[in-house]
């Protein structure tokens, strides 16, 4: 709960600073703020409108506040005084939410709404009901804020906007000198007339703005002013500024861009191009300058785009890059596709790429025409070759504008299916592949497309008008997966893409990659010569300290010239030196190898080679130990003698005498190569070579850190170090304006390298912000570094530091030639630069000389300090004096460094560190523990050398060496973090996330500090690892069970990253929740109220590998995985507020995209989610006899495994889509005996096809039957006569009474079944079928109850016929009139009552409970759960008093029949079909129809119910006296029973209690009783240890105490059983094992729906128990009070935490049903409400189970015995006395009944006491009344019950008499008076009517007939009959409803 200074707290600053408003209110007694922010024009935006609306809603006393606006609160208020504020104006209603929406709202009232309506309308324009911002009005999106005729009307305005673009104006824009906007997209104009003026271009909208015409620096408006200005409607943050204009120097134009674009950033680098392109279309030239573009600083137009003069060829461009001229900022070349190998090769030589430097060749940025754009993925072509890059550009080329755009489309679909340059090249093959409409965009373009365009829909015109086309065009992109792009609207034709050139080489003609032989000269850096590596004694050796220069001159201007003459005289010395003689001659002796072994040698990091012997030999250096030779091609010919032509002196041929040529053998050379090694100089070691220099300087310099700071402050930029890949020591950035210099330098090199880099800052740099006209022509590359070169000799020289070793040859190296032109020309900027930076440093190294010398002073003083100095022994006064004497020191450096510059210097910073001190804000010296040095980490990114690190090694192998690359400086990772490294390498596969991973663990050093991982982080990589290796898992197996990941959870019971199949999580999830939610119900339970659980499932759906995220929280009720995935999508599909939500804040089509997902997810992903379990569960059935070692009969083994091959069979079909398994195997099919009696079967078939003359495929054709002789044709009116078959009394009587009602017209005879079912009457529907029996229909009859019986299917013409349907009523009438149902019950009960003597002797044979038979019944199907068991019928029995139903195929032909055996066999039922094969084993080894399964049940309705339980009490009560005789039974282990264990512990039975308490005693004590968290699937403890009483004529036998978790619970069976309830000798015994040996707790159960549901346990003394009395009695209580908290579950959601109020307004209730006791204390009389919240929110009591005190509990207090319910409402407590009333609510018609019943034509019903008034309280509503008016039926479609009859008027009377008289039966149904009784009236005088008459003749004509039918003998029937009678048995019945596939075991 938040105090109001909690959230004060943290919305300090916004109440302070005013700039946001902030809402506060109360949610109960916590505080809530939230901050809103303002649009532009002072009003909100409407979702924070609605937000606030939500918290008005919440607490109609909320405020919204300002720091600046609002009183008593201001920006200098402390936290307490700012909540005071806020409290001040809550409390007084100041700045209500109300006023402040009304006040910034910009919705207009609804009479300004319509009159701007009518205005809009009146213009022609659509009317948009909603505030317009900006760009937030997508026009292809129907929102709701705008009529369909105006949403029609805007796209036809669109359209027209469209047809107007196509005419763009041809002459060019006059340029005026005042601001000017200008539409680029319909205008043009020429930029020559443009002279210096500011532009702002945007690229998005095509919009130009050319700021106003100024002179000089006459600037009046900023570009924000002039945007602003402008109207322009893109906003600021999308226009790219600049310069633009023609002068003197520019003479074709410069665009300048301010600020520089960066070609890093790769959109703003395309939106810039734009803009050149369109200026490139509006006068700019090759000519004209771009300036701050990329990489290049000024570079012509023509570099950037070509010329258009000439036809383009340009397909597409590419930009070679060299590498090292990227890291030195040059430029790369746009090269043009398609091309030929020479222009590729005059590019490369461009850029400085030849043979000798293939490595630092690569592609930078690609683009294409902007007259025919190709939008190539751009990581494609910079991935790509440039053979591949130049076939594909010539395969486009071929491309029409039609075909390309159809590319363009594809290719920037967000489904593309191009991720291939090789799928690209094969498009012109497959332009076919898609079909492309260019001019469709969106939605409604497309819906019209298709109605209007397309010619697909036929219909009238005047039907196409009320179609939306929107939506319709929705659904056609949904239903054919088409997307929306850019370039038009695209969709897959369905035919086959064509593989041609996809993985193939390229083809020759089109490979134009070489690289040109390699250049001797470069200009672009000085020459150099790879040195090798120094002696180790050398590198051993200390630096070598600099020995000072002696200068001659005395003033700084002599000195300096003699500097600058020494440098050009050295220079010039070294070009004339023996040294540089060495050196060419040293650099003759290597060898000039060919191109092609150039290219090897630098493709293996050679620079200067040369063989083994030529290195010892010619440069007397010996190749180092180990080495390996880098390999190249040498020539090895080799001669050989071949016979060839003899030629003469001349050379011509020489001829024999018949002139033929003559030969001879002469050995000639054939040219051969072979490998040979060759090593670099740098695998060498010896003398050194020959060099002109440029040697890295060596030495250190005394006060270097004191030099270096002074440069540091003399530059003009920052300077740092980092490490410069490439060998550079240091560069100067001219667009970041900072100094870069290499690390771990020597001193003296990187003091010169600094003053050279501060020389290019001070003469080189350039403000690309300045205009064109003001920035100096730049001097060429060699001249700035002979300058900047220079001047860091001369700095040097100045200060005593030599580096002629390296400046010379530096500076020679730049130099064009001997002349030195370069230097000369620079003497004098060389020599006034050198002077400046001179002066600078000397001022700055006197100021840190004089901080050094303080600094000194305190250190010294601090020595002092030291713990084993005499500073340490003084007394603590003195100390306290010389720390305030070091204090006082470093403050006289701070004050220095403020007055000197303005600021605290870091040597300042160092020294208050050093001494222990910080510098506070407020400027203080304060004491500072000392904190230890982070240690640093450098980043890898997987590159070695600029290349991928091992390319074609294993995942797991780069991993290792990536582990090796990141500790290759010091140990950095933990063993478990390199094992976690190494599994997620070989998991995920992918390098950059394991070189992420590798980083993120380095930089943190978690293992290394601590000894072990952090906990959380090898959390999280391991579910990582764990869903990889899932997806690898379905994705390589499709026949795989979906998999289960745990990303995370809070369940103690499950592991981060655990996996497990589906079915077992399935178990799992439901038994959690289960678990928990019976856990937190314990009383001591503390813990948490739901364990959060997040998940993954990795499945293979339709073919292809996906994957299911969710989360679940255990003990919310959820039950199992797959059922908590069902509720929730069910939920969200239903609810009312998601779908406003998603309506309001997404729009219609995201509405219908959430329930088409949410559709598929419940209707195909749970379905195929069951399947695979249900396929598991055949699967573990099937192993688990063949893995258990049982032994079993071949018959099984075969069948169960054919169960494993089955499902080994469906799971791939079940990945793939196939949802409809085939059928599983049969134990049947494996079953000999049924196999022979099968082939017995056909035995007898075949004999019966041949005494009728025919083949059995002809008899079968026939039905099984032998021609007959033409039979005459009976009425339709007359019943059919029964087959010639043996038949039952039962069926004989059912043909008689049959009988009576053949002269009865149709609809008279469906009457008569309709009162079989307890109806009135019904109608025929027929239903034409799908599927194989396409072409029939099936007939029903429903009944006026809603219920429908099936009578039988004929084809569909003649199933409409009278005569169809007579036959198929007539059939129907024999098996349902009243009068057979009736008689059937009667016939079966004597048969049944003896199957229950023999089924109950078999029970007691096996030690199970016997059962009592009460009743048969008939099934009328009218509710749901039984309606698809029709007019079955089914017997009610009694096991322990449970009264329960069974109803089964077998049972109800038997009873309908009439032939129901006392020892039924198996093949009674198995053949029937309602049971399978486990089935029937379980009936016939237990006690005959599965009495006590719940398999074969149907709902016990209240009338069935009271039936069955006067027949119970009437059997019990006819039992002999003895039989009341009741003994106790103990169950040693009860668990053992529940979870069939292989030993169950024995029943013990005992004749009196006290030996049955003595035997309870013994083994109470047992550690097995006590077991915690020992639950049951239902989430309950096991019950062990179980005390029964039971009857000892064996009827009755019950559980009265359980014994769980060391806890005695009494069972609560016995209230259910009337006998038991009612027997005083049990509710004594009950009595003494309260007082004897005691109950804890119990579960009670509540009657709901007409069955038991029971309740959440309870302690023993807060149940109402009103059954048996405990001794002693109890204590009266006095004053208690009660909690209740709302019942979990959905039911519930709307009522949680929610103010009376509102539930008011919801029209909801506070319902004592929805609430549970949670806790029961005493009350004294000073304890108050506001007493039980803090008590029950701050300190509860140890036995509280329920959550803290909150809104919506009701606390419920007796005083006196009178009870005051109180609800927690949002501010204090609300009474609520109709929390009693719902208690009398709750009252059912059933508690009230007065014992009697009556009849009437719809069956007989019970009278209750309640009046019509509390029935339709109740639910209950008027069905029907009694025939004599006296009472009324009320029912609630499941109950009905009957009231006495209020009196009516005499019209509303008549009304419902009339209303019970429609389209009844007269006179069979009526009370009407017979013709008889009304001669007798007549006769006597009295009046009669004539309708009477009338109604009494029809009732005569259409009595029955008495019949009578001679008895028959029948013969055995054939296999041809048995056959024929199956037949028509199986099509009276129902059809049968689909099944899930299960296992039959």
């Amino acid at each position: 709960m938040a105090s109001l200074r909690d959230v004060v707290l943290e919305y300090q600053d916004n109440l302070r600073n005013g700039i946001a408003w902030l809402a506060f209110w109360r949610e109960g007694r916590s505080w809530q703020a939230e901050a809103f922010h303002l649009d532009l024009d002072d009003t909100l935006y409407p979702e924070d409108r609605a937000r606030l609306a939500e918290i008005q809603a919440a607490d109609p006393r909320a405020i919204v506040v300002n720091g600046y606006y609002s009183g008593y609160l201001s920006e200098k208020m402390s936290v307490a005084e700012l909540a005071a504020g806020v409290r001040h104006h809550y409390d007084n209603g100041l700045n209500n939410i109300a006023p402040f929406i009304e006040a910034h709202s910009d919705e207009l009232p609804p009479d300004v709404l319509e009159a701007a309506r009518e205005k809009a309308h009146a213009a022609g324009l659509p009317f948009y009901e909603r505030p317009y911002r900006g760009d937030d009005i997508d026009p292809y999106t129907y929102d709701g804020h705008m009529s369909i005729e105006d949403y029609e009307l805007m796209h036809k305005l669109m359209e027209q906007d469209r047809e107007q673009d196509h005419h763009k104006e041809t002459a060019p824009l006059e340029i005026s000198n005042d601001l000017m906007l200008i539409d680029t997209s319909r205008t043009t104009f020429d930029m020559q007339a443009i002279q210096n003026r500011r532009f702002m271009f945007s690229p998005q909208t095509g919009e130009l703005i050319l700021g106003r015409q100024y002179r000089g620096n006459a600037l009046v408006k900023s570009h924000a002013e002039e945007h602003g200005e402008s109207g322009a409607k893109a906003p600021f943050d999308s226009f790219l500024r600049g310069w633009i204009g023609t002068g003197k120097q520019y003479k074709d134009g410069v665009i300048h861009f301010a600020p520089a674009i960066d070609a890093s950033n790769p959109e703003q680098f395309d939106r810039a191009f734009s803009t050149v392109e369109m200026f490139a279309r509006n006068g700019a030239n090759g000519k004209t300058v771009i300036r701050g573009f990329g990489d290049v600083w000024e570079q012509p137009l023509s570099k950037l785009i070509f010329e258009r003069s000439e036809p383009m060829s340009e397909v597409f461009s590419i930009l070679l890059h060299n590498r090292q001229r990227y890291e030195q900022g040059k430029e790369g070349l746009w090269f043009s596709l398609p091309t030929t190998t020479e222009k590729l090769q005059e590019a490369l030589r461009e850029i400085g790429i030849s043979a000798d430097n293939p490595q630092d060749f690569f592609l930078y940025d690609y683009r294409s025409p902007q007259e025919r754009p190709i939008k190539l993925p751009r990581d494609l072509v910079l991935s790509a070759d440039v053979d591949e890059l130049n076939f594909l550009a010539a395969r486009l080329e071929k491309l029409d504008a039609a075909e390309l755009a159809e590319l363009n489309a594809a290719l920037t679909s967000p489904q593309s299916d191009f991720h291939s340059i090789g799928q690209i090249i094969d498009y012109p093959d497959n332009v076919d592949y898609y079909v492309h409409l260019p001019d469709v965009t969106g939605t409604g373009q497309l819906g019209d497309y298709y109605l209007n365009r397309s010619g697909m829909v036929d219909m009238p015109e005047e039907w196409k008008a009320g179609i939306f086309l929107p939506r319709f065009g929705l659904h056609i992109a949904n239903t054919e997966h088409g997307v929306f792009t850019d370039y038009g609207y695209l969709v897959k034709s369905g035919d086959e893409w064509q593989r041609v050139h996809e993985g193939q080489p390229v083809p020759e003609e089109y490979r134009v990659m070489a690289y040109p032989a390699p250049e001797i000269l470069r200009d672009e850096a000085p020459a150099k010569t790879v040195q090798p590596e120094a002696a180790p004694a050398a590198e051993a050796a200390a630096p070598p300290p600099v020995v000072p220069i002696i200068l001659n001159s005395q003033n700084s201007a002599d000195r300096m010239k003699e500097i600058t003459d020494r440098l050009e005289t050295g220079i010039q010395e070294l070009f004339e030196s023996e040294r540089y003689k060495a050196y060419l001659t040293s650099m003759a002796k290597f060898h000039s190898y060919s191109f092609n072994n150039t290219l090897l040698i630098a493709m293996q990091g050679g620079q200067l080679v040369a063989g083994y012997n030529k290195w010892r030999d010619d440069f007397h250096r010996n190749v180092k130990r180990g080495e390996k030779g880098i390999k190249i091609l040498a020539p090895a010919p080799y001669k050989v003698k071949k016979e060839v032509p003899k030629l003469d002196e001349q050379g011509q041929p020489v001829m024999d005498k018949d002139g033929n040529p003559v030969t001879e053998k002469k050995e000639i050379q054939v040219p051969a190569f072979k490998i040979v090694s060759v090593f670099d100089v740098s695998q060498t070691e010896g003398e050194p070579l020959p060099s002109i220099g440029v040697d890295e300087l060596t030495g250190n310099v005394e006060q270097y850190e004191d030099f270096f700071k002074a440069l540091e402050q003399t530059s003009p930029v920052p300077m740092a170090f980092e490490d410069i890949p490439g060998g550079s020591h240091g560069y100067y950035h001219l667009i970041d304006k900072r100094i870069a210099i290499q690390e771990n330098m020597s001193e003296l090199q990187t003091l010169k390298t600094a003053i050279h880099e501060i020389a290019h800052a001070k003469l080189h740099a350039i403000d690309p912000e300045a205009p064109v006209t003001e920035q100096a022509d730049r001097p060429d590359s060699r001249t700035r570094e002979v300058q900047a070169e220079s001047v860091a000799y001369a700095v040097c020289q100045h200060y005593g530091l030599d580096t002629s070793n390296y400046s010379f040859g530096y500076v020679a190296g730049w130099s064009s030639g001997k002349d030195l032109k370069e230097l000369r020309a620079s003497l004098e900027t060389i020599r006034a630069t050198a002077h400046e930076l001179i002066t600078a440093i000397d001022d700055h190294l006197a100021e840190l000389q004089q901080q050094r010398q303080a600094q000194q002073a305190v250190e010294q003083a601090a020595e002092q300090l030291a713990p084993d100095s005499v500073f340490a022994k003084l007394p603590p006064e003195q100390q306290q004096e010389m720390t305030d004497s070091v204090k006082a020191m470093l403050q006289t450096l701070i004050d220095a460094d403020v007055k000197a510059t303005g600021e605290v210097t870091q040597g300042t910073l160092d020294a208050i560190q050093t001494q222990g001190f910080v510098l506070s804000s407020d400027g203080t010296l304060q004491r500072a523990e000392a904190q230890p040095e982070p240690q640093p980490w450098n980043w890898i990114d997987g590159l070695l050398n600029n290349k991928p690190i091992m390319p074609e090694a294993t995942p797991t192998e780069r991993a290792a060496a990536l582990i090796e690359l990141a500790e290759s400086s010091a140990p950095r990772l933990g063993n478990e973090e390199r094992r976690l490294i190494m599994e997620y390498a070989e998991a995920v596969g992918d390098t950059d996330k394991v070189i992420e991973l590798i980083n993120r663990l380095c930089e943190q050093g978690y293992e290394m500090q601590h000894g072990h991982m952090d906990d959380f982080v090898r959390s999280q990589i391991e579910s990582e690892i764990a869903v990889a290796k899932a997806e690898q898992q379905t994705a390589l197996d499709p026949a795989a069970e979906p998999i289960v990941t745990i990303i995370w959870s809070e369940s103690p019971h499950l592991k981060d990253g655990q996996q497990m199949p589906l079915h077992e999580a399935d178990t799992i999830f439901k038994e959690l929740d289960s678990a928990k939610r019976y856990e937190r119900e314990q009383p001591d339970y503390k813990g948490s109220w739901y364990d959060k659980t997040k998940f993954r499932i990795d499945f293979t759906m339709q073919g292809q590998p996906d994957n299911y995220e969710g989360r679940q929280d255990f003990g919310d009720g959820d039950g199992s995985l797959i059922e908590h995935i069902r509720g929730y999508h069910e939920y969200y599909a239903q609810d009312e507020s998601w779908k406003n939500h998603v309506l309001k804040h997404e729009g219609p089509e995201a509405w219908e995209a959430d329930k088409a997902q949410r559709d598929m997810l419940l209707h195909e992903f749970v379905p195929y989610m069951s399947l695979h379990c249900n396929l598991a569960a055949m699967e573990h059935e099937a192993r688990r006899p063949l893995q258990s070692g049982e032994t079993l009969t071949p018959e099984q083994t075969a069948y169960f495994q054919a169960v494993l091959d089955y499902v080994k069979e469906c799971r791939p079909l079940l990945n793939q889509g196939q949802y409809q398994l085939p059928e599983p195997p049969k134990l049947t099919d494996f079953d000999q005996s049924l196999q022979d009696y099968k082939a017995q079967v056909e035995a007898e078939i075949a004999q019966e096809a041949a005494d009728a003359g025919m083949t059995v495929e002809e008899y079968a054709a026939a039905g099984y039957e032998a021609p007959a002789p033409a039979q005459v044709v009976t009425s339709d009116a007359e019943p059919q006569a029964a087959p010639a078959k043996s038949q039952t009394e039962l069926q004989e009587k059912a043909l008689e009474i049959a009988d009576r009602y053949k002269d009865l017209p149709l609809q008279a005879k469906i009457d008569v079944i309709a009162q079989a079912f307890g109806c009135k009457t019904g109608e025929i529907h027929t239903s034409p079928c799908t599927g194989k029996w396409r072409g029939t229909s099936d007939m029903t009859i429903r009944f006026d109850n809603g219920a429908s019986l099936f009578i039988g299917n004929h084809l569909t013409p003649k199933a409409k016929t009278v005569k169809v349907q007579t036959e198929c009523v007539n059939r129907t009438l024999v098996q349902y009139n009243p009068e057979i149902v009736k008689a059937t019950k009667e016939a079966a009960l004597p048969a049944l009552l003896q199957r229950e003597a023999k089924d109950n002797e078999i029970a007691a044979q096996k030690g199970l409970k016997p059962y009592t038979l009460l009743n048969v019944e008939f099934n009328e199907g009218a509710d749901e759960k039984t309606g698809g068991y029709i007019g079955w019928y089914y017997v009610t029995l009694a096991v322990d008093g449970k009264i329960c139903t069974h109803l089964e195929t077998g049972l109800n032909h038997d009873i309908a029949d009439g032939k129901v055996s006392d020892t039924p066999t198996r093949a009674d039922y198995y053949p029937a079909g309602a049971l399978k094969e486990a089935d029937v084993d379980y009936v016939f080894n237990n006690v005959g129809f599965s009495s006590a399964s719940t398999l074969y049940t149907v709902p016990l309705r209240d009338d069935v119910r009271e039936r069955a339980e006067k027949t119970l009490a009437e059997r019990s009560t006819a039992a002999p006296e003895a039989s009341r005789e009741w003994g106790f039974y103990i169950i040693p282990d009860l668990k053992t029973w529940a979870t069939n264990a292989e030993q169950q512990t024995p029943i013990e039975h005992f004749a009196t209690f006290e030996e049955a308490k003595a035997r309870f005693d013994e083994l109470r004590s047992q550690p097995y009783n006590s077991e915690a968290k020992d639950l049951n699937t239902d989430g309950r403890p096991y019950a062990h240890l179980t005390l029964g009483i039971e009857s000892k004529d064996g009827m009755s036998a019950v559980d009265i105490l359980h014994v769980r978790v060391g806890q005695n619970y009494l069972v609560e069976d016995f209230t259910r059983m009337e006998r038991l309830r009612s027997d005083p000798v049990v509710l004594e015994s009950l009595s003494r094992v309260a007082q004897e040996i005691g109950f804890d707790r119990v579960r009670p159960y509540v009657m709901e729906n007409g069955s038991y549901k029971a309740m959440p346990d309870m302690p023993f003394t807060q149940w109402e128990n009103p059954y048996f009395t405990v001794n002693p009695p109890a204590q009266e209580q006095g004053d208690t009070f009660a909690i209740y908290q709302l019942k979990g579950g959905p039911e519930t959601r709307d009522y949680r935490f929610e103010a009376y109020e509102s539930l008011q307004e919801a029209g909801l209730a506070v319902d004592r049903q929805n609430y549970d006791l949670v806790y029961t204390a005493p009350l004294d009389g000073k304890t108050t409400l506001e007493d039980i919240y803090r008590t029950f929110n701050l300190d509860r009591p140890a036995d509280f189970t329920g959550h803290s005190l909150s809104v919506s509990d009701v606390v419920v207090l007796t005083r006196s015995g009178k009870e005051e319910a109180h609800y927690c409402d949002s501010f204090g407590f609300t009474p609520v006395p109709e929390f009693f009333l719902q208690r009398e609510k709750q009252l059912t018609p059933r508690e009230l009944l007065t014992g009697e019943s009556i009849q009437t034509p719809r069956g007989s019903f019970l009278v209750t006491d309640m009046s019509r008034e509390q029935l339709e309280a109740a639910g209950y509503g008027f069905h029907h009344q009694s025939e004599d008016g006296k009472y009324l039926i009320m029912g609630n479609g499941t109950d009905a019950f009957a009231i006495p009859a209020q009196q009516e008027s005499p019209i509303k009377a008549a009304e419902m008499t009339t209303e019970q008289n429609y389209n009844m039966i007269d006179g069979v149904l009526n009370n009407a008076p017979t013709m008889s009784e009304l001669e007798a009236k007549a006769k006597a005088g009295e009046q009669i009517s004539l309708f009477d008459v009338a109604e009494a003749a029809k009732a005569e004509a259409r009595k029955p007939k008495q019949t009578q039918r001679p008895a028959q003998k029948q013969k055995k029937p054939s296999i041809r009959a048995q056959l024929k009678a199956a037949k028509e048995e199986q099509q009276k019945k129902p059809p049968q409803r689909e099944k899930a596939q299960e296992l039959e075991v």
